[in-house]
């Protein structure tokens, strides 16, 4: 019991990071204008 909720705290741990990185992301994108959403999405 105590391994499993140990997995489930790393997991927790793990999408709250990548939450961080892609807000991070978003925000560096968002900085540089709607040049980048171009490059992206055409």
């Amino acid at each position: 019991m105590v391994f499993f909720s140990k997995i489930e705290l790393l997991k927790n741990s793990i999408i709250d990071i990548s939450k961080t990185v892609s807000m991070i992301h978003f925000n560096a994108t968002d900085t540089n204008g709607e040049l980048i959403f171009q490059q992206l999405y055409l």
